[in-house]
């Protein structure tokens, strides 16, 4: 163990090859200690797989920083985009700095509250919402509100995702609904299998669908992603 916050039931932790974030006993992020900008955890695959359909963004907002593992793999392209991340945690901020940014990254971090933060922003070409903490995720992202403002913080073909971790389908299904509602346009959904992952994507341009194909596997090799982490449900 390398950290601990008591109040917030955090704790950083390290073998020989990885160093892992925990929130409670859920493992919010593992960093490959000797390649820090490989996506790790299977849900990350699959929300950059929303760059197929959205490809070479040039702005990027995530709410929720956790352990960086998305700001790292942007810093790490090519081209990387213009990163923006709303995180409220003073103590995930610390240790994404302390322990998870080995190349002393220097990204754009506003410290609020992303229910209220996510109404300043605008014109962005892929929105990641990866909210989770107090051993839950939020009760907002339950709410039609919150998702009427991030369907507005995007450009008119911009993309949002968005990771449930929930036990209930009739939730995922419930949310899919108000997202399709809002955005006048069919959602997709991914599953992560053997987790309790769910990814919604959904755009106000509308989204073609997900479906493998070799274009698919050749993206998913030239950005280092795992097909596998991912199941596309109708």
């Amino acid at each position: 163990m390398l950290y601990w916050h008591a109040d917030q039931q955090l704790t950083v932790h390290q073998n020989n090859r990885y160093r892992w974030l925990n929130l409670g006993q859920t493992v919010q992020t593992v960093m490959d200690l000797g390649n820090p900008a490989r996506p790790v955890l299977p849900h990350l695959h699959a929300m950059l797989m929303a760059l197929y359909l959205r490809p070479e963004p040039r702005s990027v907002l995530e709410l929720g920083l956790g352990g960086g593992a998305l700001c790292r793999w942007f810093a790490h392209q090519p081209e990387p985009p213009a990163y923006h991340c709303i995180e409220y945690s003073d103590p995930i901020i610390h240790c994404f700095h302390e322990y998870f940014n080995p190349d002393a990254l220097a990204p754009h971090l506003q410290k609020a509250d992303a229910k209220l933060a996510i109404r300043q922003h605008q014109h962005q070409d892929l929105l990641l919402v990866d909210l989770f903490g107090e051993g839950r995720q939020p009760e907002f992202l339950s709410r039609s509100e919150f998702y009427h403002h991030c369907l507005e913080s995007l450009s008119p073909d911009g993309v949002l995702v968005v990771n449930l971790l929930s036990h209930s389908q009739l939730q995922i299904n419930h949310i899919r609904q108000k997202l399709a509602i809002l955005s006048g346009q069919a959602v997709q959904l991914i599953h992560v299998p053997g987790y309790h992952n769910h990814l919604l994507l959904a755009s106000p341009a509308g989204l073609p669908p997900l479906r493998y194909c070799s274009e698919l596997e050749d993206f998913a090799a030239q950005h280092g992603l795992n097909l596998e982490a991912l199941r596309v449900i109708d």
